[in-house]
């Protein structure tokens, strides 16, 4: 039986993801376009009107997908189903969180912290852990950890962002919050627990 249109075949899908790692932009628009139907179905199915109140949905869901795979961590998937499935949470996560803040730190975070070229992060059932090679296991770690951040809520990754890369203090984020430092803490630490189980369930190709 051939392949769905909207779930392209294992072969395809890894070598545009290959051509976009080596730099090859066409190949990212090819990504966009494939499953762009699928992403758009999947979040007006979530999000309802609510979304088609605020702008229109198909230039949103589109404009989430490219940040995503502009901005994150590059990274190498088994198959279709696999990379439709993480794009389909990431994009959802974007949308839900619908504020300039978190598109821009985003941004800056891959300015100030870009991972070298030749980084790119496996995810597959077959892995078990991040590539064997020691010079690259560091790399692959930042890339696991930032893709991860990406699927956390949206108050889990703002709270890491500002005590992990912006380096601010607890009393500063308690101040910028509006939260007493207990609580931040608190919020924190309940934060980077869940960001360790998404780098877990990445590595466990537990994506849906």
């Amino acid at each position: 039986m051939a392949a769905s249109p909207l779930t392209p075949d294992r072969a395809d899908t890894v070598a545009l993801l290959c051509r976009w790692h080596g730099g090859d932009h066409g190949a990212l628009h090819v990504l966009v376009e494939r499953y762009l139907p699928r992403v758009r179905q999947y979040v007006h199915r979530r999000l309802g009107d609510s979304l088609r109140r605020r702008a229109d949905s198909g230039d949103v869901v589109q404009d989430a997908m490219l940040e995503f795979l502009r901005y994150s961590p590059r990274f190498q998937v088994e198959n279709g189903r696999q990379f439709e499935a993480l794009v389909l949470r990431i994009v959802d996560n974007v949308l839900r969180d619908q504020h300039d803040w978190y598109s821009r730190k985003r941004r800056e975070i891959d300015r100030e912290c870009s991972l070298p070229a030749s980084s790119v992060l496996y995810l597959g059932s077959t892995s078990g852990s991040l590539r064997p090679s020691e010079a690259a296991q560091a790399n692959e770690k930042q890339a696991l950890v930032r893709l991860s951040l990406e699927l956390l809520r949206a108050g889990d990754r703002q709270i890491i962002i500002l005590r992990e890369y912006d380096g601010l203090t607890y009393p500063e984020i308690a101040s910028r919050l509006a939260i007493n430092e207990a609580a931040v803490r608190m919020r924190l630490s309940r934060a980077l627990r869940r960001l360790g189980q998404k780098m877990r369930e990445m590595l466990g190709d537990d994506l849906e």
